[in-house]
């Protein structure tokens, strides 16, 4: 089967809050945390996953709509941090 997901490129809802969820506390993501490889250890899980569950061939979207400034990944106002 093909499958196709939607990734978002940092950890949390789309809001930047980070996996606690709560906006303002320590573990609020950014597009440069991103660059410096703190959320590597999401991307594993989710490539182990993806091959044990039998879909090493799935198609990632990764960061879509990164051209807005509605979601934490946008590069919108923060081109240097994207890049």
């Amino acid at each position: 089967r093909n499958v196709i997901l939607s990734i978002p490129l940092m950890p949390g809802p789309v809001d930047g809050s980070g996996p606690d969820r709560i906006k303002g506390t320590a573990d609020d993501v950014s597009l440069q945390a991103c660059a410096n490889g703190d959320y590597n250890t999401y991307w594993d899980s989710l490539a182990d996953n993806l091959v044990i569950n039998r879909m090493p061939n799935a198609i990632l979207r990764l960061g879509w709509e990164f051209n807005g400034t509605w979601l934490s990944w946008s590069a919108g106002g923060k081109e240097a941090g994207y890049r």
